[in-house]
């Protein structure tokens, strides 16, 4: 009997260990960064002066925000 008490320890001291909480998760809302939004606008703008510049030159083509159209840039008669 008296061998059973040192493995009760270890098994309560073992299941203790177990069950304390991990590291600390935050609870509070991923909220982006100022620079986000300002990449954000500058991109529109970007485009915005792109399109501007299409339209100008008589070119019908819809701008993306990388620069580019998912429309031929010519028709197949030029």
């Amino acid at each position: 009997m008296a061998r059973a008490y040192p493995v009760t320890v270890m098994v309560v001291a073992l299941l203790a260990a177990c069950s304390e909480p991990g590291p600390s998760v935050p609870t509070d809302e991923w909220t982006a960064p100022a620079w986000f939004a300002q990449q954000a606008r500058e991109i529109e703008e970007r485009t915005a002066a792109l399109q501007a510049c299409m339209d100008g030159r008589g070119w019908h083509v819809t701008m993306n925000e990388v620069g580019g159209s998912s429309k031929g840039w010519t028709d197949q008669d030029e």
